[in-house]
């Protein structure tokens, strides 16, 4: 896990793809990053995923 202040990235393995990056949908910074890193790190086989998200709420 990556921190700075209240903004935090979870990094995780799952099966479909290998890679997830788990962010937060509320905060406006971290869907700037995730939208400006889209393309690279679709590239390399991240998948991005709101904290948000109902089975990540689950976990």
């Amino acid at each position: 896990m990556m921190s700075h202040g209240k903004m935090s990235v979870f990094f995780g393995m799952t099966e479909k793809n290998g890679h997830t990056l788990l962010f937060d949908g509320d905060c406006p910074f971290c869907r700037l990053m995730v939208n400006r890193w889209r393309g690279t790190l679709d590239r390399r086989g991240f998948e991005l995923v709101p904290l948000q998200t109902e089975w990540v709420r689950r976990r």
